[in-house]
């Protein structure tokens, strides 16, 4: 699958529509709740899109990485945003109201494809999520996210068809699990001779075993395991 992101060119077209604006590791850009009056655009960075339940539970709808979007909901009028947003590690965005977006797309229509093309992902993403957490267990969750992420090389990343840079709390963030789960479930991979992990290291050794973890995890009816 094709790598989606705005090119250089074309965020430097954004930078002189927006406002540039950074913010330090954990530091909240919005809350649930706020107006929702501008679109961001990733500049640098990685962002944590989150939602809260009532009873005070939160799950990572996705990260959000350079050259990509967040804030869609301002695309309705009056809106107020469904999530909150808070970056991860150092963060360089811009920030576009709509009335901006509407003004700059009109002068480069070109970036019009790639901004549908980038709702498409965000779309694509909550569909996989939506999908894993009801009909996967566990160990079908993970084993799924890592053949899909292994699937779509990125070497700028550092993914490759055997390799993931991330954590086993940002696998967590990536599916909506604590970092204990993905810890467990990643050591059962290990045991088995499907993968092998070192810090910020995911090493697949075994495609097809994953494949079949994943196939397995389909939940029974009344059972979660």
């Amino acid at each position: 699958m094709e790598q989606i992101r705005f090119s250089d060119e074309e965020l430097v077209i954004l930078s002189q529509e927006g406002t540039l604006l950074s913010f330090l590791p954990n530091q909240p850009i919005h809350f649930e709740g706020d107006s929702a009056n501008d679109l961001c655009i990733v500049l640098s960075g990685r962002v944590r899109v989150i939602f809260h339940a009532q009873n005070g539970e939160e799950i990572v709808l996705r990260v959000v990485e350079e050259g990509r979007i967040f804030g869609e909901s301002a695309f309705l009028r009056h809106s107020a945003h469904p999530t909150s947003v808070f970056a991860i590690n150092h963060v360089e965005l811009i920030s576009c109201s709509i009335d901006q977006l509407l003004h700059c797309l009109g002068k480069h229509p070109q970036l019009t494809k790639k901004l549908l093309q980038l709702c498409s992902v965000t779309m694509n993403h909550l569909s996989y999520l939506i999908h894993d957490i009801h009909f996967l267990n566990r160990f079908g969750r993970v084993a799924a996210f890592l053949l899909r992420e292994t699937a779509n090389p990125n070497p700028e990343r550092g993914v490759t068809e055997t390799h993931l840079p991330y954590t086993h709390e940002e696998i967590g963030w990536y599916i909506g699990m604590d970092r204990a789960t993905v810890s467990r479930v990643l050591n059962s991979f290990r045991k088995k001779g499907l993968l092998k992990t070192a810090y910020r290291s995911i090493e697949l050794l075994d495609r097809e075993g994953l494949d079949r973890a994943a196939k397995e995890g389909l939940r029974s009816v009344g059972r979660e395991e």
